[in-house]
């Protein structure tokens, strides 16, 4: 009964209104990964995933994965 009126509720919500939770929703998860990329017991190995998957979030380049793996984006 929960998940039909949350449901319910998510579909009546503006566009504008939607952005605004997507936001929060990336503020929240990014100071999650800035916690973990600052924190001492976490090895290196980990923070260097975390910066890149930081940077990848946020590149401009339309380059995904597949560019590294040297995959044909066409067949």
């Amino acid at each position: 009964m929960d998940q039909n009126k949350r449901a319910q509720t998510e579909n009546g919500l503006s566009i504008i209104q939607k952005m605004k939770k997507w936001a929060r929703n990336l503020k929240k998860q990014l100071f999650v990964l800035y916690l973990a990329y600052r924190d001492e017991r976490v090895p290196w190995y980990a923070k260097l995933f975390t910066m890149l998957v930081v940077a990848y979030a946020f590149s401009p380049i339309s380059c995904s994965f597949r560019c590294l793996l040297g995959v044909k984006a066409y067949p």
